[in-house]
């Protein structure tokens, strides 16, 4: 009989499950900065929601991140298509927005950004800016920054192109911005000039 296409059997995952905080229930691991702590919480009052078993880690990282920006979901063209000579290409990456310990190295950021990279020097495109996306959080300082996007990245971007805010307040960098409309809410939209004008 041919396996070949026989699934490997695995044990079920555990499933996630909401615990109702009774005075027996023992302290509570929480997120503590990068850190972790444990806390004691109110009897008859608080309930902790349990996620289900995480996803397994992909054995390719690298060669899931390059198929996705070949082939993306969606009527969307392979990044490649979209890349030319001269055009302004802005790579905006999400900050470290949650208390979470940092992610091992090499993060995630840094092996989507210097895919990305790659694939914008083979179309010749070398006006290239990286913004960290920080909305209204504080600026992230340079390990951050390092940790996120690489030594490689940072240190040819930094400090001229790269971790610029989204959204900052001071004088000298709101002259950057301009302020769209969107036409169905009527909503300003504040973008730093560089976005706009450029394909993200």
């Amino acid at each position: 009989m041919n396996t070949d296409n026989k699934e490997t059997s695995r044990p079920s995952p555990r499933p996630g499950f909401v615990l109702d905080v009774d005075r027996n229930t023992p302290p509570i691991v929480f997120h503590h900065g990068e850190n972790f702590h444990l806390e004691k919480l109110p009897a008859g009052r608080s309930r902790v929601v349990y996620p289900s078993e995480p996803l397994e880690g992909l054995p390719d990282p690298e060669g899931a991140i390059k198929d996705a920006l070949l082939n993306p979901l969606g009527d969307s063209d392979p990044l490649p298509s979209l890349l030319k000579p001269g055009m302004k290409l802005t790579i905006a990456f999400d900050d470290i927005s949650l208390p979470l310990p940092p992610m091992r190295k090499p993060d995630i950021r840094q092996r989507i950004i210097e895919a990305v990279l790659d694939m914008a020097a083979e179309a010749g495109v070398d006006d290239v800016h990286l913004i960290a996306a920080l909305a209204l959080h504080r600026r992230m300082t340079e390990d951050e920054l390092r940790h996120a996007v690489g030594d490689r990245v940072y240190d040819s971007f930094a400090p001229k192109d790269c971790c610029t805010t989204l959204m900052r307040k001071t004088q000298k960098e709101w002259s950057y911005l301009v302020r769209l409309l969107t036409e169905k809410k009527s909503i300003s939209v504040v973008e730093p000039q560089r976005a706009t004008f450029s394909y993200m």
